[in-house]
């Protein structure tokens, strides 16, 4: 019988978690799901771990290393489910959160099929190191359209794929993941997955609990590979928002994404390169600096301006961490 939610989780070396994200999906309050457990290739005990595992809801593959792209993909081909769920497998969910993100699908009146699914997010970075879950803006019911303005313009945004749960309807129409990207995929991912709906609607008793200061986190790899995929993501998700939203508000809101870019990155980024980004985000009508400074970052930055002050930043943790 085909399942209601299939729940994709791309491994790579994640000996160490994958185990909590894996029971976070078999322990769900709902039943009536599957779980891909995909190992891109690991090079430690991840597979020993999953193998470990044993329930007749959860397949589990192995393959070579192609890159999170081609695993999730991999994923989505031989999923069943009228609904996709992304997890990471270093992440995990509260054990509720199925029931509750179909219970939304439950009460929406119009079609389900133009509708994505929204849950909270709580970042986390040890066993009871729980940072403050607030409210971001976006967290209503809402247009796609509005998604955006709010998400991009009260940044840092983030649009992670893990936060959504996915008619195939939608997936169908914005297409699989983006093969030739690596980290920022997601922005451009759920882009397309806004613009092929119609409508979001918000489930505030679903939370995806996410795991933070780990190496594989955008803002710690300061590679020119990941550097260059962050931006082309963005770009490409920028370009498509644009092709159906060419407004000043939402144009606003895709400069603030750049310079969430230009800020995460300096001073790794090369200056020819901060220069043709300057130039994108005063083309599309300039920042509006509406990133979470410190309270002391915010007063240096304010004497000298944002380089110099991320450039001391970066020179006051270098030494820190070399002591």
């Amino acid at each position: 019988m085909q399942p209601m939610v299939s729940v994709i989780i791309p491994v790579y070396n994640a000996q160490h978690y994958v185990a909590q994200a894996i029971y976070s999906v078999l322990n769900q309050s709902f039943r009536d799901l599957e779980l891909l457990v995909i190992d891109d290739g690991s090079t430690d005990d991840s597979a020993y771990v999953i193998e470990c595992i044993s329930d007749p809801r959860m397949r589990f593959y192995r393959k070579k290393n192609e890159g999170q792209c081609k695993t999730l993909n991999f994923g989505l081909r031989e999923s069943k489910g009228r609904f996709i769920k992304f997890l990471d497998a270093d992440d995990y969910l509260n054990d509720v959160h199925l029931e509750k993100m179909l219970m939304t699908v439950s009460s929406v009146t119009t079609d389900i099929a133009d509708t994505l699914f929204l849950s909270k997010w709580q970042r986390f970075s040890g066993t009871n190191d729980f940072w403050f879950l607030g409210n971001r803006p976006e967290w209503i019911d809402c247009t796609p359209r509005d998604f955006i303005e709010l998400a991009l313009g009260n940044g840092p945004d983030m649009l992670p794929a893990w936060q959504w749960l996915i008619p195939r309807t939608i997936l169908n129409k914005a297409g699989f993941w983006n093969e030739q990207l690596g980290l920022g995929n997601d922005f451009e991912f759920s882009i397309r997955l806004l613009l092929a709906s119609q409508s979001v609607k918000f489930c505030e008793d679903a939370i995806v609990f996410y795991r933070s200061n780990l190496t594989k986190n955008m803002s710690s790899d300061t590679s020119l590979t990941t550097i260059l995929s962050v931006l082309q993501a963005a770009r490409l998700g920028i370009s498509n928002i644009l092709s159906l939203y060419d407004e000043n508000i939402i144009r606003r809101a895709c400069a603030n994404k750049l310079q969430v870019w230009l800020v995460s990155y300096y001073p790794f980024i090369h200056k020819n390169l901060v220069t043709d980004v300057e130039a994108e985000i005063e083309e599309l009508g300039g920042s509006q600096d509406n990133i979470r400074w410190g309270a002391k970052m915010r007063a240096v930055k304010k004497l000298i301006g944002w380089k110099k002050a991320r450039m001391l930043q970066y020179y006051f943790y270098k030494i820190r961490y070399s002591l």
